[in-house]
Parts: C-alpha cells; sequence; structure tokens
C-alpha cells in the first residue's frame, strides 16, 4: 500500500532508474546560452536520479536554475524516445536539479507514467523477497 505525507506537495510518484537499467538525458545546448565547460560541446548526456510524469532531478554539472533546455531520453524496454523542454526548477544543496518538464506531449506522459508503475512493481517485488 502506497501512503502519501501530507508534506508532499506532488501529484505524481517519482522513481529512481534501476541500475542495470539507467535512464540518461541527452541535453541540446545552444553554444549562446552555455556556461565556458559545456560551450565546446553540443550534447551531453547526464544520468537521471529519479524521474516522474512531472519531472526527474540529476547531478548538477555547470547547469543553472530557471534555465530551459531542450531534452530527449529514451526509457528503459520501451521503443520510445521522448523530446521535451527541460526546465530546472532549483539546485539543491547537494547539488542536483530539480526539474519540470515543460510541454510534454500526453502520449509521453503515459509512456512515463507506465513506466514509474513497472519500476514502483519491480521495488515493491524487491521488498517483498
Amino acid at each position: 500500500m502506497f501512503t502519501l505525507k501530507a508534506e508532499n506537495k506532488r501529484k505524481v510518484f517519482r522513481v529512481c532508474p534501476a541500475e542495470d537499467e539507467p535512464i540518461m538525458i541527452t541535453f541540446e545546448i545552444d553554444s549562446a546560452e552555455a556556461d565556458p565547460i559545456v560551450l565546446q560541446l553540443r550534447e551531453r548526456q547526464i544520468l537521471v536520479k529519479d524521474i516522474s510524469a512531472g519531472g526527474l532531478s540529476f547531478k548538477n554539472r555547470g547547469f543553472r536554475e530557471k534555465k530551459s533546455y531542450p531534452i530527449t531520453f529514451d526509457l528503459p524496454n520501451q521503443n520510445t524516445t521522448i523530446s521535451t523542454v527541460l526546465e530546472i526548477l532549483c539546485i539543491s544543496e547537494d547539488g542536483f536539479c530539480h526539474c519540470r518538464f515543460d510541454g510534454l506531449e500526453e502520449e509521453a506522459s503515459d509512456k512515463i507514467h507506465e513506466y514509474v508503475l513497472k519500476r514502483q512493481k519491480k521495488i515493491i517485488g524487491k521488498k517483498k523477497e
């Protein structure tokens, strides 16, 4: 059974990808907007810490709060590439960017919900073992 704490303001569940099935997001960075280290790179791949249909988080690698970036990523075990815009809402003290999807298509949102549900079931199954 899942419980939702009163202080949790999210309307969607987040899950951590399995270590053997990571989710990598690719940032398509405009060099005019990039930090000097990023300036030499046209694309970056970053490992996702957790994901929900509302957004995701990852370890900061020179990104800034309140900025938006076009991204793409594949969900493990699905034949789907998701393209959307990711808005970095804040960067926590421990160095993680907490982000929301901006303009995510309904079909993509459904695929993420499906992935999250399958992942939750796997996590619960492992806890029961």
